[in-house]
């Protein structure tokens, strides 16, 4: 703001200009849009405490407290990132892949901890790359894949986790070779003894997941879509037979129940839809994308355990 010094000497009408206030995004808050980015980034991409932000922020000589800060990021998401965010879910609903994943999260409330639920749904390979979000209050139940995907059509690719199975009729399930793969390598992993009879038998199941996991990624690199299609319907299609064929030889040998069986009746129950990755060659035949992109958030939670002292900090 200034005046004109020479107008104010002489007694004629003085003008005083001010400069143009910097818009605040929120009615009646001091909030700009770089600050509202440097609290977002800091909060989101660096995960950040907002009490953190807060004491960062009051040793630049700016005092904003953590509850200010924690209405402003509401209220930025109303009203400017939720149009965003149902743009997004509209297209990721439009396309025929999605991958989906979730993982618990303990929250504070009311001084208590409660154990709620992130879900993570996004687009698949070949797709542009839409990665949403969906908070679930302590709730891990099969309605909410159900009403999120309410209106969605196509290949829907999980873990073996229950829950999915209660989306809309219109989606074919697509397994996760993965966690297959993730069983025997637990079975193997408690055995003191890795060159027993037993841990031999144990990593054949993991040499049948990896010789898949060779041919998937060789299929990938194929020119045509015709060529990758007919790769999988005729050589992937012939080791998946084989391989739930041992599976299902293995399974009826007297075995002590433990995670080897374990193991062996997740790939026997989990073959439709894992068999369904041979229907579109595009597909991928592990989960390991959403798995990626859920990530951050079960690290979070390992971190909360081993802040209680319940799991060891090492074993993010």
């Amino acid at each position: 703001m200034y005046s004109c010094r020479n107008c104010e000497k002489n007694g004629t009408e003085a003008t005083i200009i001010a400069s143009p206030m910097t818009r605040s995004l929120l009615r009646g808050s001091i909030l700009s849009p770089s600050l509202g980015a440097y609290v977002i980034t800091r909060k989101y991409e660096n995960r950040d405490p907002l009490d953190k932000i807060s004491k960062d922020l009051k040793r630049y000589g700016v005092n904003i407290s953590k509850a200010t800060l924690s209405n402003w990021m509401i209220l930025l998401t109303q009203n400017y990132l939720k149009a965003v965010y149902d743009r997004m879910y509209e297209k990721l609903l439009s396309y025929d892949i999605i991958q989906a994943d979730e993982t618990s999260l303990s929250v504070l409330r009311d001084k208590t901890r409660e154990k709620s639920y992130m879900w993570m749904f996004r687009s698949g390979k070949g797709i542009s790359p839409i990665v949403l979000y969906h908070y679930a209050d302590g709730s891990r139940a099969g309605y909410v894949p159900e009403t999120f995907l309410k209106e969605y059509h196509g290949y829907l690719q999980t873990d073996g986790y229950q829950g999915y199975l209660s989306v809309n009729d219109d989606i074919i399930h697509v397994g996760c070779l993965a966690h297959a793969r993730r069983y025997y390598a637990d079975a193997l992993e408690v055995l003191n003894d890795k060159g027993s009879p037993g841990a031999l038998k144990i990593k054949e199941g993991i040499v049948w997941c990896d010789k898949l996991f060779l041919l998937d990624a060789k299929c990938h690199e194929l020119s045509t879509e015709e060529e990758r299609s007919e790769f999988r319907k005729t050589t992937m299609r012939k080791v998946f037979e084989g391989f739930f064929a041992w599976a299902e030889e293995e399974s009826q040998k007297p075995l002590p129940k433990g995670l080897y069986l374990k193991a062996l009746n997740y790939t026997i129950n989990q073959r439709k839809p894992l068999m369904n990755t041979l229907l579109d060659e595009r597909l991928e035949v592990s989960n390991n994308r959403s798995e990626r992109a859920i990530k951050p958030f079960v690290i979070l939670a390992v971190l909360q355990y081993a802040k209680r002292g319940k799991v060891k900090r090492n074993s993010v």
